[in-house]
């Protein structure tokens, strides 16, 4: 009987920033707040309560808010450009829909994959094979949802983008884990989390340990179990993650009844419900209904439990959810034979081994045999039960290549001895006694030889924990100097541009103040001299008014350049009136049509990070207007939850990024990354000669 847990449904958790959980509500209790019933006293139970009908009445309001969202995306897609932000566009709408709608959610992946292909961008071209394959995972195929996340892999690992490589390992990894493929899934997970923990990406730590939880609770390794879930329960409280939390509680659920406490883990599957209840995720409500299903059966109460795994079934089946079928119907269909309901079996059972063989889910596939086996035993029909026993050894030795041989024996034997059941009995008596004498007569060696292993393998495991204390140690140093040293580079970085920008301010003053006002006085004495000077003498009126011509185009370009280097309306008025005014003063020209749209800027941000922004976008657009020979220029500017984008693009002649990176003249491109990365931000060009440029800048912001 199998109790599903959290890595049924974290699969498609990790993706990019833009990304929002797809579980609506959870709680941030403490683990210490659900220990077995026997401890728990009235007054825990009381506040347990009365945080839970809190957190309940405030959860449909964030569902309503989420339905406005979708509507508010689908209106802009219908009169989006076929650019990289329908692309993005597309993605989020698959995401969103991953739940609610999965037909949705698979058309509009195909449609993103389709734009990005067209468009030719790698960075959107991964994204949007990560996409279909967290479609495909929501229907169950798990073979296609390994190859398009293999094929974002593959795309993201050229890219060198650690953050999205980590997120295609990870689905890689809960995919080959549900394929039964344990001994690649384990190192994929734990390179995850190592990249994580490197970014210090506490999110994705905690998702990740919940991953590789799960893999040791498979293994029976409950204690090591237990502390990563600890371990990421520690993480989303710290970051207010209750979507993290739930799934924490629903793998806390499955190690309380792996260790026999039934009760505690009916009360922390009853508490995850009381959450989902409200919400629209019915693939996670699937998923508890039958975890409380099997604690139910195991306390014997019969009506429960099959009634669990009615409604889990359900749930499956209205979000399509293939490996959730075939579970859920062999896990009924299995204690419906317990119960002595023979006959209502069969077509549960049945469904299982179909769903599970069309899905190449080997592990369920082996339950469903055995238990089509148990079935066609107790109905009297030994043939059938033969073939799909010895179905489930074949299944059992390709999971996990262990010896199948007495099993199939046993069951052969009872088949072939229908007609001759007393010359069997006497033989399986003999065969007993044979191996009772055998068994003893190597008791003595077999304890010699035991305590010998016994002392190797201890002497070994001494070594290798001293080895392992060891290395722990030298890394910890290692991360310690790695980190003081990325401190240094960053203190040194926020030093050399605020000197930067305090000289350009500076020296814009000194050309206002200074130099100008001398000009302007010059300007005022020439002025006075011209009315001085005899009408008849028109050679030296004629010659003062052209040195008065050139004097004001002197003061005009001095007060240009001060407030280029110290622009006035970026300090009073923001950064959307700066960039609206640079915008407007180069389009008076005429001879460059400028797109604009900024979004989601009504209150100004921290100072700093708007002059970052606005001196690389300066940069960015003198150097089309020096290099590129455009003729349009497309601006973006928007803003989301904890993400600010910058997106420019021109119809100019492109270049080579690599080779102008390369030269020392490509100090402009040098100097917007290192700008872009002070503020701890990605920045990406994409261009080829003879095709434009699109550069996509993303800042996160508190």
């Amino acid at each position: 009987m199998r109790y599903l847990t959290i890595l049924e449904q974290v699969y498609c958790t990790f993706e990019r920033y833009r990304e929002y959980l797809f579980m609506t509500n959870a709680s941030t209790f403490n683990i210490t707040f659900f220990p077995t019933i026997s401890t728990v006293d009235f007054h825990k139970r009381l506040v347990l309560l009365i945080v839970l009908c809190c957190l309940t009445s405030y959860a449909p309001s964030l569902f309503a808010e989420d339905v406005n969202k979708i509507a508010a995306m689908e209106a802009t897609l219908k009169t989006a450009k076929e650019d990289t932000s329908k692309v993005r566009l597309l993605g989020d709408l698959a995401w969103e829909y991953q739940n609610a709608d999965i037909d949705k959610a698979m058309a509009y992946a195909k449609e993103e994959l389709a734009l990005a292909k067209k468009i030719k961008n790698d960075k959107f071209l991964g994204l949007a094979y990560n996409d279909m394959g967290i479609a495909y995972f929501k229907l169950g195929d798990w073979p296609n949802a390994l190859k398009y996340n293999e094929q974002s892999y593959a795309i993201r690992k050229k890219s060198g983008d650690e953050m999205d490589i980590a997120s295609s390992l990870n689905k890689i990894s809960s995919l080959k884990y549900k394929m039964s493929m344990y001994e690649e899934a384990l190192p994929d997970m734990l390179e995850c989390l190592r990249i994580y923990e490197k970014h210090h990406e506490k999110k994705y730590i905690a998702y990740t340990a919940a991953n590789i939880s799960q893999v040791h609770l498979d293994l029976h390794q409950y204690d090591k179990s237990r502390q990563y879930t600890e371990m990421a329960m520690k993480i989303n409280k710290e970051i207010a993650d209750t979507n993290g939390l739930v799934m924490n509680y629903i793998n806390l659920a499955s190690n309380l009844l792996a260790t026999q406490k039934i009760d505690s883990c009916i009360e922390m599957d009853q508490t995850s419900l009381r959450f989902l209840n409200s919400s629209n995720n019915l693939y996670t409500k699937a998923i508890v209904y039958n975890n409380l299903a099997v604690a139910h059966e195991r306390k014997g109460l019969e009506k429960e439990c099959i009634e669990n795994y009615k409604l889990a079934i359900e749930y499956a089946r209205s979000t399509q959810n293939k490996s959730g079928i075939a579970n859920y119907c062999n896990n009924l269909g299995n204690v419906l034979i317990k119960f002595n309901k023979i006959k209502e079996a069969f077509p549960y059972l049945q469904e299982s081994w179909e769903v599970a063989t069309e899905i190449n889910q080997r592990k369920t596939r082996e339950n469903a045999a055995e238990n089509l086996s148990m079935f066609y035993w107790k109905t009297g029909e030994y043939k059938q039960a033969y073939i799909y026993l010895n179905a489930a050894a074949q299944l059992r030795d390709t999971i996990f290549g262990e010896e199948t041989s007495r099993a199939v024996a046993e069951m052969q034997a009872k088949y072939e001895t229908t007609k001759k059941e007393k010359d069997n009995q006497i033989l399986t008596k003999n065969n007993q006694i044979q191996a009772l004498t055998i068994k003893e007569s190597n008791l003595k060696i077999s304890r010699r030889n035991t305590l010998m292993m016994a002392m190797s393998i201890a002497m070994f495991l001494g070594l290798i924990t001293f080895y392992l204390i060891y290395s722990r140690n030298k890394l910890k140093q290692q991360l310690s100097m790695e980190a003081a040293l990325l401190k240094q580079q960053e203190l040194r970085a926020k030093a050399v541009l605020e000197a930067e920008e305090l000289e350009r301010q500076r020296i814009g003053k000194d050309l206002h103040d200074g130099i100008g006002q001398m000009l302007s006085a010059v300007k005022l004495n020439m002025a006075g001299l011209e009315k001085q000077l005899n009408s008849s003498e028109h050679t030296g009126a004629d010659m003062l008014h052209n040195a008065m011509s050139l004097l004001d185009e002197s003061v005009k370009e001095i007060r240009t350049i001060s407030h280029t280097m110290m622009p006035n309306v970026l300090i009073s008025s923001g950064l959307v009136k700066a960039v609206r005014s640079f915008v407007d003063s180069l389009a008076a020209s005429g001879e460059l049509k400028i797109d604009l749209h900024i979004s989601g800027l009504d209150q100004r941000m921290d100072s700093g990070i708007e002059t970052v922004l606005y001196r690389v976008l300066q940069e960015i657009v003198n150097n089309i207007i020096k290099h590129a020979k455009a003729s349009n220029i497309s601006i973006q500017l928007l803003r989301f939850e904890n993400e600010i984008t910058l997106m420019i693009e021109d119809n100019g002649i492109g270049f080579n990024v690599e080779e102008v990176l390369a030269k020392e003249g490509g100090l402009g491109l040098k100097n917007i990354i290192s700008r872009v990365e002070y503020l701890k931000g990605k920045v990406h060009f994409d261009s080829h000669p003879g095709r434009g440029t699109t550069v996509s800048i993303e800042i996160p912001i508190a």
